[in-house]
């Protein structure tokens, strides 16, 4: 009989293939911890929105200014398969759909480029165009609010150069949004009685601040071999430099035409939590990073920067934390796991009865998913795949739990009857039992890849795909790793334990055993009888499934509830607030009976209907945790 090399390598080169094991394992391990974590799979949506900001302005002109040049432009993408605009009076909005399985970075690429053949076309005065694909790397991962008795100026100053500074330079973070800050700026508000009088332009103060408040280059100074580069700054520092700017050839200076201060922008976004006005901080996770160890960094730091002197009367309020629905679901599905697999063991030894044996077929699922996580891992970094340890992985992990035992089972019952039927000794029964049974267990493990590589290659739009091709790349890459361990570590194992041990005979798998027989003997005297009994149940199995509800997935709840507002957009901004407060003051008096721990609300000035989940007026009402709540959120 041939023996297989792979097998005769791993049973006659124990130190080799034992100092293998053990650095498979480490890799294993290091993968593991390395894996970027998430809830979910990361997605992009195949659209991309450009707006422009242009308030003080009319649905028709905005339409006329923006949004055709716009349309025009970005029409001519390829693989656009759907165009959509709006207009407002504060905004131009265009919304560009591509077709499924569009590289989505590459469109933006080609979004960029059409936005900016078109940029001269656009109003003077429009200050920015911004550019967004939808992700779910897009969605902020922690928040918290920041109140202190202070001034608002240093309250401000604190956050932008304290609190963003020290998180945005912590491994894991993409990015730190501050909602509700204000900074105090040089306004220059023009007074038209005053320009009348004198005769000055508009355009004439525009140019004059335009030439005196710069910074340029003049030029390089040369010494030696070495050059310096010259420039002259400009720009003018205090209020009285602005004020005193000579305007024209009259001897009018910019305070005879405008009033010159420092002063709060108009506010456009107002923030609450718990009814009193805070600042917001979003947290953006990068999307290599580990979410988990990410928030544990922040969090670490915020107690940091809670003891800091000069934060004294600091309040932190951390209302939105998605480590803990993470550290939840995946602590959920590690158990059911580890349960799953613990009674797959205790079902082996039932059948296979016998201890040794079993342990040596529990030794490979560790083993076997410990070279999953090498695999998934090295794969990513190859840039094969983009797997990461999320809610779907972990499924297909489970899923593939008692199907990866399958091959070990085979080697161990081939190597256990070579040794106890044909007497061979446990060397020779290993090697022989191992190779006999290489081929028939590698076809097994092709065809149960074969039934879940399909779900690698669906659609490569839309979050079923996604989670589909999740599912399907965990399995396939443990039956991988399941064969490999099946042909080397188990025989390895096998060759040193084997021997000694005899099967324990149960009466009560005897009388199975014989009712089986007999229940196999009357079908076979009754084939026709149970074939047409076979169709019957196949058209009736039919019948139920044309009539089973079909869903995206199972309807689930978390412990938050959102409530959108709209309003009017001829609110003006003390009608919503006063709307926004009376909406609150309700919500405020049930909070013990809703089990309501925080509410954070929102509104902008411009915004009239809260366009969806993600508008701007909205209530969010966080509930307490369903360990000591009593009211299902749903």
């Amino acid at each position: 009989m041939n023996i297989n090399p792979v097998v005769r390598f791993a049973v006659e080169r124990k130190v080799t293939m034992a100092m293998a094991v053990l650095g498979v394992l480490v890799l294993g391990w290091l993968s593991l911890t390395r894996l970027p974590l998430e809830f979910f799979p990361s997605y992009t949506w195949e659209v991309i929105t450009v707006e422009a900001p242009y308030p003080s302005s009319s649905p028709a002109e905005t339409e006329r200014l923006i949004v055709r040049p716009l349309e025009d432009s970005l029409g001519t993408i390829p693989g656009i398969e759907t165009l959509t605009a709006v207009a407002t009076a504060q905004s131009g909005s265009v919304y560009v759909g591509f077709a499924p399985g569009t590289d989505m970075d590459l469109a933006a690429v080609d979004v960029r480029d059409r936005v900016d053949r078109v940029r001269g076309l656009l109003p003077d005065d429009l200050e920015r165009v911004r550019i967004r694909s939808h992700q779910t790397s897009s969605r902020p991962v922690f928040r918290f609010n920041l109140s202190a008795p202070w001034e608002r100026d240093r309250l401000y100053r604190f956050v932008e150069d304290v609190v963003v500074r020290r998180l945005m330079r912590l491994e894991g973070v993409a990015d730190v949004q501050v909602r509700g800050d204000e900074i105090r700026e040089l306004q220059v508000n023009l007074v038209a009685e005053r320009l009348a009088k004198h005769g000055v332009d508009v355009r004439d103060v525009s140019s004059l601040l335009r030439a005196n408040h710069v910074m340029r280059t003049v030029g390089t100074v040369r010494e030696g071999s070495r050059s310096f580069l010259v420039q002259v700054d400009g720009r003018l520092r205090s209020l009285d430099g602005f004020r005193n700017l000579p305007l024209g050839d009259q001897g009018l200076r910019l305070r005879d035409v405008a009033d010159v201060s420092f002063a709060y922008p108009e506010r456009d976004e107002f923030e609450f939590l718990n009814g009193s006005e805070a600042l917001g901080v979003r947290i953006y996770k990068a999307s290599t990073a580990n979410l988990l160890d990410m928030i544990d960094r922040v969090r670490a730091e915020l107690d940091q920067i809670r003891v800091l002197p000069e934060a004294e009367g600091l309040d932190v309020n951390i209302y939105r934390d998605d480590s803990e629905d993470v550290r939840q679901g995946l602590s959920a599905l590690q158990n059911t796991g580890l349960l799953g697999g613990a009674l797959a063991i205790v079902f082996m030894f039932l059948f296979l009865r016998r201890v040794r044996t079993t342990l040596l077929v529990a030794i490979a699922i560790p083993v076997s998913l410990v070279v999953t996580f090498a695999i998934m891992y090295l794969s990513r970094q190859a840039g094969l795949t983009d797997l990461t340890l999320n809610i779907m992985t972990l499924m297909g992990l489970m899923l593939a739990v008692g199907m990866l035992v399958d091959n070990s089972i085979v080697v161990i019952e081939s190597i256990f009857r070579h040794h106890h039927e044909l007497g061979e000794d446990g060397w020779t029964a290993t090697l022989r039992g191992a190779s006999e049974v290489v081929t028939p267990i590698f076809a097994s493990t092709v065809t149960t890849m074969c039934v879940f590589l399909p779900m690698v290659f669906l659609s490569t739009s839309g979050r079923f795909a996604i989670f589909m091709k999740n599912i399907g790349m965990t399995v396939v890459v443990v039956m991988a790793a399941s064969f490999i361990v099946a042909i080397t570590v188990v025989p390895m194992v096998a060759a040193r334990i084997q021997g000694g041990e005899t099967t324990r005979s149960f009466p009560l798998f005897a009388r199975v055993t014989e009712a089986y027989d007999r229940s196999l003997r009357f079908m076979l005297r009754h084939r026709l009888a149970f074939s047409s009994l076979i169709v019957l149940v196949l058209w009736w199995s039919w019948g139920l499934y044309q009539n089973i509800e079909r869903s995206m997935s199972v309807p689930s709840y978390e412990r938050q509830l959102w409530i959108q507002v709209d309003m009017p957009k001829t609110f003006s901004v003390d009608q919503k607030r006063t709307l926004f407060d009376d909406v609150y003051t309700i919500l405020d008096e049930h909070r013990e009976e809703l089990e309501i721990t925080h509410i954070n609300h929102e509104f902008r000035r411009s915004a009239g209907r809260s366009r969806g989940w993600h508008g701007s007026n909205r209530f969010d009402l966080y509930l307490t945790d369903e360990t000591r709540g009593t009211k299902d959120s749903g």
